[in-house]
């Protein structure tokens, strides 16, 4: 459930546009930053058109999640389908290992330690932010052992 106390199941549609397009222009001969750019960009007007299309019906319940179920359907059939961009089920091998500002990350031991550095730093930006943000209901659970569950939350749709 996210922040807004919806379920979605498209997401991973989202996350796979981010990476054929990060992989497509790194095969392209583009560096790592237009990638990565270039990626957001394409994910942020995707995303914008996607969440028009869930949220166009009720904007919650049950059409909500199917709307979002289907989306990432659709996005996962055409990625698995269209072989010229995405190599369907093969996938895209990127030809050369990523050397972000400019560090070269072909040695395994400094590959190791460039991920162990982007883990930590997730790790930190997770505590600072306060750890995972709790839902409406795991942080009304004291009052539902009380009986003081309110209504409206306790119907859907």
């Amino acid at each position: 459930m996210g922040y807004a106390g919806l379920v979605t199941l498209g997401h991973a549609g989202l996350l796979g546009i981010a990476a054929y397009t990060a992989a497509r222009l790194l095969n392209g001969g583009h560096g790592h930053t237009a990638a990565v750019t270039a990626a957001l960009a394409l994910t942020l007007a995707a995303a914008a058109l996607f969440a028009t299309l869930a949220l166009r019906g009720s904007g919650s319940g049950i059409g909500f999640v199917m709307i979002t179920l289907a989306i990432g359907q659709i996005v996962w059939g055409v990625a698995y389908r269209w072989i010229s961009i995405t190599n369907g089920d093969n996938g895209i091998s990127v030809s050369s290992r990523p050397s972000p500002l400019g560090l070269s990350l072909t040695a395994p031991a400094h590959f190791y330690w460039a991920t162990l550095v982007v883990f930590l730093g997730a790790l930190g930006s997770i505590a600072i932010a306060g750890g995972p943000r709790r839902s409406a209901r795991a942080s009304a659970a004291p009052a539902i052992s009380r009986g003081a569950w309110p209504r409206s939350a306790t119907t859907s749709g």
